[in-house]
């Protein structure tokens, strides 16, 4: 029976870690149903059919209960302090406080008769399961089955009160503890699941966080060696301009290569007494509209007339805003997109 019970468990969950929901799933269906229902069978079969004596379904079950049982109190405390949690030393006396509470209350409801408490342990438990985890649920249930099994074993009051014949005392009291203790430690290990999927989305987050702040690093790094790249292969052609002119096609020449699809570079002149925008070079327009705006008075309506006016950069977030400021010009913005 321990041989079937661990080898289907090993074929199921080589780990066997009781805070999965998966592995402990395993461990209920191969080592606390499947070994101890064979060994049942087993067992029924040689006391009905070697022995003689009768009832095979009667004594299948209560060996089942009684084996299941076992390995469910016994194996999941073995196998839980596998991985047992790294908790702090202040928790860890909260369990042992907890735990001395359930093992005293099971004693009274058991022993003493205090039935109206029953639900008391059970509660402790939930408490375990919530502050402490598996470990401490497999545990405790441990030792409230040996407490419960060994005060039951006298107290005539607590079968009485409950009303079940002497033949089927034991096998009530196994199935009861049997469905408690799963259910303890099936919520034990939904909690783990959950906050072990809780760190899971808080690490991957955080990872996340730091790839974008790499990120930006990075193209925020590569904008200021471009930048430079651009000032200094610009500086170099401007040292070799003799020329106004020279000095803006060097200058608009460097824009473009930059990925710049307008760029141009406009003086201010004046010619008796008026003022004037002349336009040194340019790139990215067609020949028509550069021509129309080659040199036109300052108070038309554009942005670069507006910018030498107000001595201040001028700035225009869309196709939208231009129209609305410079509506002089908006035809051949509309024709440029």
């Amino acid at each position: 029976e321990p041989f079937v019970g661990a080898t289907l468990l090993v074929a199921s969950a080589a780990t066997a870690d009781l805070r999965r929901t998966r592995d402990l799933a395993a461990f209920l269906a191969c080592a606390v149903v499947a070994a101890p229902m064979l060994g049942g069978a087993i067992a029924a079969t040689t006391f009905v059919f070697v022995d003689g004596n009768s009832g095979w379904g009667r004594f299948a079950s209560g060996w089942w209960s009684g084996a299941g049982l076992g390995v469910l109190v016994v194996g999941s405390a073995i196998l839980s302090l596998r991985a047992a949690p790294g908790l702090p030393a202040r928790r860890w006396v909260e369990c042992a406080v907890v735990a001395v509470l359930a093992v005293g209350a099971t004693v009274a409801v058991f022993q003493l008769g205090w039935f109206e408490f029953v639900y008391v342990p059970v509660a402790l438990l939930v408490v375990l399961a919530f502050r402490v985890g598996t470990t401490g649920v497999a545990i405790t249930s441990a030792l409230c089955a040996f407490a419960a099994a060994g005060a039951t074993a006298e107290a005539q009051d607590f079968w009485e009160a409950i009303d079940v014949s002497p033949a089927n005392r034991i096998l009530y009291l196994q199935l009861a503890l049997a469905v408690i203790i799963a259910a303890l430690l099936a919520l034990a290990a939904e909690i783990a699941e959950r906050e072990r999927i809780a760190v899971d989305l808080a690490r991957a987050e955080s990872e996340r966080a730091a790839a974008v702040e790499r990120a930006e690093l990075f193209d925020a790094e590569r904008a200021a060696r471009e930048r430079a790249e651009l000032l200094e292969r610009n500086a170099g052609h401007l040292a070799a301009a003799a020329t106004e002119g020279e000095v803006a096609a060097s200058t608009v020449d460097a824009l473009a290569a930059a990925g710049i699809p307008i760029a141009g570079v406009e003086a201010l002149r004046e010619d008796d007494g008026r003022r004037f925008v002349s336009v040194l070079a340019v790139s990215g327009l067609p020949a028509e509209v550069t021509a129309a705006f080659a040199d036109y008075p300052v108070e038309t309506e554009t942005p670069g007339a507006a910018a030498i006016r107000t001595a201040t950069p001028v700035e225009i977030a869309s196709g939208e805003e231009y129209d609305s400021r410079f509506p002089e010009t908006a035809a051949y913005r509309k024709e440029q997109g």
